[in-house]
């Protein structure tokens, strides 16, 4: 109980000293494993998170929160393949568990296959995940198969619920100038700016938009503070 009250209060070394004296007295259980492959993982102790979570997966192979916490620490390692099927036997034992198809889903625009994760990310929200990284995602992912008016849709929807959301804005905006609609992009990649006058992408997407449009001067100032 001490290991897991110092997990919840993120004092993660005192987590792992006391889980360790439960494992050490016998209570190798699932639950202990998780909390101190947590642990370990917000260490960024990945090799031996990942040794953990391995034991709390063959412990309770229908559980999903072993599985989700080491795709998170392999997709840590790099190791995005090896994330994907670990969530692949994830949805196998409970299918019908949003997160765990967003999750893949973003395993899978890591290895630049966005169809598959347009078909998770799809599942996820007939599940029922309303969210700004889900409708961002799906953004992501209909941008890279060139379905840009429904991006479009699914960044406008982020934005409704978050509407400083920086990727979804700077997105739109990029997709707004490809499309001919340049005051749309220029206003989208103007919002940003606000906020964070030294965003570099924002300032270069947003003096490639002035450019389209035939702004010069204005293109000239956004590309000169860039460089």
């Amino acid at each position: 109980q001490e290991g897991l009250a110092y997990l919840k209060a993120k004092q993660y070394e005192h987590a792992v000293r006391y889980l360790t004296q439960s494992i050490d007295k016998g209570f190798k259980t699932f639950e202990v494993f998780v909390a101190r492959g947590q642990s370990y993982y917000e260490l960024k102790q990945f090799d031996t998170a990942l040794r953990d979570l391995s034991s709390a997966v063959e412990l309770n192979p229908d559980h999903p929160d072993g599985y989700m916490l080491k795709a998170a620490v392999l997709d840590r390692m790099h190791r995005t393949g090896d994330a994907v099927d670990n969530l692949t036997r994830a949805i196998a034992n409970n299918p019908q568990i949003s997160s765990l198809y967003r999750m893949r889903a973003a395993g899978y625009l890591t290895m630049n296959e966005p169809q598959k994760a347009l078909i998770d990310l799809n599942r996820a929200i007939q599940l029922g995940e309303r969210s700004v990284a889900i409708y961002h995602s799906r953004g992501v992912a209909l941008t890279r198969i060139g379905r840009y008016q429904e991006a479009m849709r699914d960044y406008s929807i982020a934005l409704e619920m978050q509407p400083s959301h920086r990727g979804s804005l700077l997105n739109r905006g990029s997709l707004h100038v490809c499309l001919g609609q340049h005051d749309s992009g220029i206003h989208d990649l103007s919002l940003i700016l606000s906020q964070n006058p030294d965003d570099l992408s924002a300032r270069l997407q947003r003096g490639w938009a002035y450019t389209e449009a035939g702004d010069l001067k204005a293109a000239l100032i956004d590309l000169e503070y860039a460089i």
